[in-house]
């Protein structure tokens, strides 16, 4: 830090020991916590990496969680892929990921790319968070998807005649409009 000169050096993962002026430094970077996925990918990267081993979706929840419980794919795949997830294994790694995000009730996988991937709210119980999936899904694929989600885990719900009726009416009203079509 060169206070008379009125600069400052940082090291950013890609340019070590970047020199720039403090007003424009004060003006255009954004103090991160410690806690921070990004703070993490530079002073922990050795645990970041051994976690996207271990436990992926806890990675991506820390991923998520940093970024404000919603991301998008892309913004998820710039956090990861290259720094913690070599560039040629993310692939494969993200497909496994998908996999085990998508059995674990706390996030909203998203059907399609531009869409974000989201972490629901802790008190959120799984038969809501069924019944939350059916609700956001768009096309036919998707809501039968849904439905077989619910009926795999009937015993979630405490009154499933009472809490499904919504599900079902809607189920019935797809339907009659299908067979107009």
């Amino acid at each position: 830090c060169d206070l008379i000169g009125g600069r400052i050096t940082i090291d950013f993962e890609d340019k070590p020991d970047h020199g720039m002026a403090l007003k424009f430094a004060a003006n255009s970077l954004e103090p991160i916590e410690d806690g921070h996925f990004l703070s993490m990918r530079y002073a922990q990267k050795d645990e970041l990496i051994a976690l996207a081993q271990s436990d992926p979706v806890d990675l991506v929840a820390l991923a998520v969680d940093s970024a404000g419980g919603s991301v998008s794919l892309d913004q998820l795949e710039a956090m990861i892929k290259g720094s913690v997830v070599e560039e040629g294994a993310y692939k494969r790694w993200w497909e496994g990921a998908k996999r085990k995000l998508r059995a674990d009730r706390r996030f909203v996988v998203p059907a399609k790319r531009n869409e974000p991937l989201e972490m629901r709210a802790a008190d959120v119980t799984p038969a809501d968070s069924l019944i939350e999936d059916y609700n956001n899904a768009r096309d036919l694929k998707s809501k039968a998807k849904a439905v077989d989600a619910i009926l795999k885990e009937l015993s979630a719900f405490d009154t499933p005649e009472e809490q499904l009726r919504p599900v079902v009416e809607d189920i019935n009203d797809t339907a009659r409009k299908s067979l107009r079509l």
